[in-house]
């Protein structure tokens, strides 16, 4: 797992995969990383495959909800240089949940930036 050390948190992202595609969340929404979806949350899956890799706890506007991972691979730090938002008058209906994209630097890795808003939005 990977784990960076910077001295700027709004540059801190949780880095991880669902199915074969790498996402990142801002660290600053994330709550918490468990093994099990906890009982009465709803479950965000990304991947039409079935993974055991963990699940973020994050909170939007609607409350506290399960995001469904493969495998974590950790803290990154992604300066604004490497980051490409993708503007909302943009998204189509089908991808208003990807913020933009990101350039991880230290795995060199091509990654989509989660709309934690949006995410309820599209999968539940």
């Amino acid at each position: 797992m990977i784990f960076e050390n910077t001295n700027n948190q709004d540059e801190l992202y949780l880095a991880f995969l669902a199915g074969t595609v790498t996402y990142v969340l801002p660290l600053s929404d994330v709550g918490q990383i468990v093994t099990d979806i906890p009982r009465d949350m709803p479950a965000i899956s990304l991947s039409d495959r079935e993974e055991n890799g963990g699940v973020v706890i994050f909170q939007d506007e609607e409350g506290l909800a399960a995001l469904k991972v493969g495998r974590i691979l950790g803290l990154v730090e992604i300066p604004p240089s490497c980051q490409y938002e993708i503007p909302a008058a943009a998204r189509g209906p089908g991808n208003r949940w990807i913020a933009g994209v990101a350039f991880i630097k230290s795995i060199e890795c091509l990654c989509y930036l989660l709309d934690r808003g949006r995410l309820r939005e599209r999968f539940l």
